[in-house]
């Protein structure tokens, strides 16, 4: 039986981090393997836990909630986390003798393993990359005023991405047995060109999985219990907000349907996305819009946040190069979509027929594509409804999890 360290340094945040922190742990336990979790500190909202679970505080510090209210020293913050939650978790490897270390998003300070690896030798790492450092957002795609801290992030990205890590790189993974996973073959092909081939051979692709175990209610009970209108069309836009999401698109294209509905659920942890309710209040559309600003786990109001609505919006920018695990989720509550077409998304969804695009940060194009939703009759709505859950068989958790394992098993195999 293979042991795995699954280390994943801000499950306290929101977004995906708590998320995956919960399940995949769980999914690769079931799949035969010995797992435990190392974090930080808490998961946010402290959901149940199946494996182990290690910390570097046993506690989140008041003084740390306080760093972390300011976007700039929450950066730094987190790159203090990163080190330390991975240093804990080459601890307990050689101490409890783990086969592997698995790395939950080596991004954006993916020069940290490598840098405490620097003294060391013969530790196996599978690290995961979302692509987020192959994405730099451009100025144009924000204003000034609206997000500033998305021009230092930019400028930083630059220094992450330098070639100056490279000999560092390649130090480290002469001394130690490292592969990397992306979630699309987009971020694999990048990451095995990525400063010149540094990491060429090393890099595989495993999409992400879903269960398929979801429960389900009825459309009207869940808009009654989340004080949503009963009748007419809701959109939702669900997530926390990053650099990536263009939901200001979203907000544009609604300002020319007056029936439509949009709720947005999440809220963003890195100050990296724009704010929903700021442009609902900028085009004057409050009163057709419905915000939910805080993390939603795997609870009944996510339950609710996707019966209650008519279809996702999967908004993104044209530059945008990551996973969106929203789609996802889409099909795993069978879900139509509504969903900008750039990159690897647009493909996924004419593959298996999960709903309907509209062109990259184009407003009129995202109205046209709601008029033609609003149109479908019920068989278009139903052959959806089966793409979704053709897309749940051939990407459930079982997959993901036998086929993260069987990279495992393969860098323990190559020392044999």
């Amino acid at each position: 039986m293979i042991r795995v360290l699954y280390c994943c340094p801000f499950s306290h945040y929101s977004g995906h981090h708590p998320y995956v922190s919960t399940v995949e742990p769980k999914m690769l336990a079931e799949a035969g393997a010995n797992v435990a979790l190392v974090t930080f500190c808490d998961i946010t909202d402290n959901p149940k836990l199946a494996v182990p679970h290690y910390k570097v505080l046993t506690s989140d510090w008041l003084i740390l909630r306080w760093i972390r209210k300011s976007a700039i020293p929450r950066w730094f913050m987190m790159l203090v986390e990163t080190a330390l939650t991975i240093g804990k978790a080459m601890r307990l490897c050689r101490k409890f003798k783990y086969d592997i270390i698995y790395l939950r998003d080596g991004e954006p300070y993916l020069f940290v393993s490598p840098l405490l690896n620097l003294l060391f030798r013969n530790y196996r790492w599978l690290i995961s990359l979302t692509g987020s450092n192959l994405f730099v957002p451009t100025p144009s795609m924000f204003r000034f005023r609206k997000n500033p801290y998305i021009y230092l992030y930019t400028a930083s990205l630059h220094i992450v991405r330098s070639a100056m890590w490279n000999p560092l790189y390649r130090r480290s993974l002469s001394r130690n047995k490292v592969m990397f996973v992306t979630q699309n073959e987009e971020a694999k092909k990048n990451y095995n060109d990525y400063q010149n081939g540094v990491f060429a051979g090393r890099v595989v692709c495993i999409p992400l999985g879903t269960d398929d175990n979801t429960v389900f209610i009825q459309k009207r009970e869940a808009r009654l219990k989340l004080g949503l209108p009963p009748e007419g069309l809701i959109l939702l836009s669900f997530g926390a907000p990053h650099s990536g999401k263009d939901i200001e698109t979203v907000i544009k294209a609604a300002m020319h349907i007056p029936e439509v509905f949009v709720v947005h659920a999440g809220t963003q942890a890195f100050s990296l996305g724009s704010n929903p309710k700021n442009f609902t209040e900028e085009h004057n559309l409050g009163n057709r819009t419905a915000i939910f600003d805080h993390y939603i786990g795997q609870t009944e109001e996510r339950l609710q946040l996707f019966a209650a609505a008519d279809a996702l919006v999967l908004s993104y920018t044209k530059v945008f190069k990551s996973t969106s695990s929203m789609l996802w989720e889409a099909a795993k509550y069978r879900l139509p979509v509504i969903s900008s077409n750039a990159n690897l998304l647009g493909a996924m969804v004419r593959e298996y027929n999960l709903g309907l695009l509209f062109e990259a940060e184009n407003t009129e194009s995202l109205v046209d594509a709601i008029r033609r939703f609003e149109g479908l009759g019920i068989e278009e709505l139903e052959l959806m409804r089966l793409g979704c859950q053709k897309f749940v068989k051939d990407y459930s958790d079982e997959k993901w999890a036998k086929d993260t394992i069987g990279v495992c098993e393969q860098l323990v195999k190559s020392e044999e």
